[in-house]
């Protein structure tokens, strides 16, 4: 009995020691559930503070970056600007010289440019080095990311001569008061003009200008300007485009309307003579009043405009219409001579005959003084006008080349 009571007496202890443990437990667990909340609540403002800095760095890095590619893009435009106007100059560049550049030129409707610069190699015949800076820009007008490239190019000969001159002399010119000049005249040597002339004049030594009317401007001690041969072996057989071409050989040594007539026709049976050049094989060629030819007349001697009548000689685009390494003249009164396209030749020569007119549309460009003369004759006149298409033609001793330009070297953020 004792040890029943004894038993119970444990028991109720171990139930008693049992329910503190249970209610210590309870009285504990909302600290630790206090603990874990306030740890997560760390964890998810760390979390926000994080994301938010991260943000505030990723925003400032997404704009440099495309500035970055913008500035390198307008670095690349400015050298491939620079070597397609190193093939083909502005108007504003004078024949024999080369774009230099230019600065903050803008290619789009934002306000990021480039600043390029050109500079021709003097050692190497034209290898130029283009260097250029490209520059992007914020809304706010601050410059946020540049880029430079230094480009090394080797550039193929220009397969056209362009003159930009409607009188362009070799030698020392004198020009009659029949003279009227519509554009630029210069001459490598000294001028005494009776003339008049639209626009502006230039000589290498002094102008002596007569006429009470003067031209726009006057310069004197100028540079000299290089003046394109006649080149007459590069016409026989010519190349344009990697094509071999070649002219009409003529051997007449006259033309008449008739003989027009057949040049002509034979010419539109060419397939093979796209400029419809006529080569005349002999000393001097004699061209009668009535004569209409549509091409190119080159001979290594003179030419005759002789009889009265119209002459017309129209060249194809892209070609001269005459090319003599003699004297051109009119040997007749009353003869009227239209030239559409360049003509080179020695000297021109209207030798005083009345009533004479003579056309160009294009460009003239002599080797030999007096340059135009004899243009003093009772109602005659010498009309040159500066045409800036027909002043242009294939430099036949070059146009087999048709490279591009070639990249000799690239350098970036130098």
């Amino acid at each position: 009995m004792m040890k029943s009571v004894h038993q119970y007496s444990n028991m109720v202890r171990a139930a008693e020691r049992s329910n503190r443990r249970r209610r210590r437990a309870a009285t504990r667990r909302p600290g630790y559930v206090l603990v874990v909340v306030l740890g997560l609540s760390v964890v998810a403002f760390a979390t926000g503070v994080a994301f938010i800095e991260s943000q505030g760095t990723v925003l400032p890095e997404a704009v440099n970056r495309m500035a970055a590619v913008r500035a390198r893009y307008m670095a690349e435009s400015g050298i491939e600007l620079a070597m397609h106007y190193l093939m083909y100059p502005p108007k504003s560049v004078a024949m024999g010289d080369y774009w230099p550049g230019a600065a903050q030129q803008r290619i789009d409707s934002t306000e990021d440019y480039f600043t390029v610069i050109v500079q021709k190699d003097e050692s190497v015949e034209g290898q130029y080095t283009i260097l250029c800076k490209g520059a992007a820009l914020y809304y706010d007008g601050e410059v946020r990311g540049t880029h430079s490239i230094r480009a090394t190019v080797l550039v193929p000969p220009s397969d056209t001569i362009s003159i930009s001159q409607a009188y362009l002399a070799g030698d020392r010119a004198i020009i009659d008061s029949g003279v009227v000049i519509d554009g630029d005249m210069h001459v490598n040597e000294n001028i005494w003009a009776f003339g008049v002339c639209s626009g502006n004049v230039s000589a290498v030594y002094s102008v002596i200008w007569s006429n009470p009317s003067p031209p726009a401007s006057i310069t004197q001690n100028a540079d000299s300007v290089p003046v394109p041969p006649a080149n007459i072996s590069a016409y026989p057989s010519y190349v344009i485009k990697d094509n071999t071409c070649t002219a009409l050989v003529y051997s007449a040594g006259v033309i008449t309307p008739a003989n027009a007539v057949a040049i002509n026709s034979a010419l539109d049976a060419q397939t093979n003579n796209p400029g419809r050049i006529v080569y005349a094989n002999t000393s001097s060629l004699r061209i009668y009043g009535g004569a209409q030819i549509n091409g190119t007349i080159v001979i290594d001697g003179s030419v005759e405009f002789d009889g009265s009548g119209t002459t017309n000689i129209v060249a194809v685009d892209r070609y001269p219409a005459l090319v003599s390494t003699g004297t051109v003249s009119v040997e007749a009164d009353s003869h009227y001579v239209g030239l559409t396209g360049t003509v080179l030749c020695g000297d021109f020569d209207m030798e005083s005959r009345a009533d004479c007119r003579v056309a160009l549309s294009g460009a003239l460009v002599t080797s030999a003084m007096p340059g135009i003369s004899g243009v003093d004759g009772l109602g005659s006149y010498f009309y040159a006008t500066w045409h800036e298409d027909r002043s242009k033609y294939y430099d036949l001793t070059k146009t087999g080349d048709s490279r591009p330009v070639t990249i000799l070297s690239w350098e970036e953020n130098y």
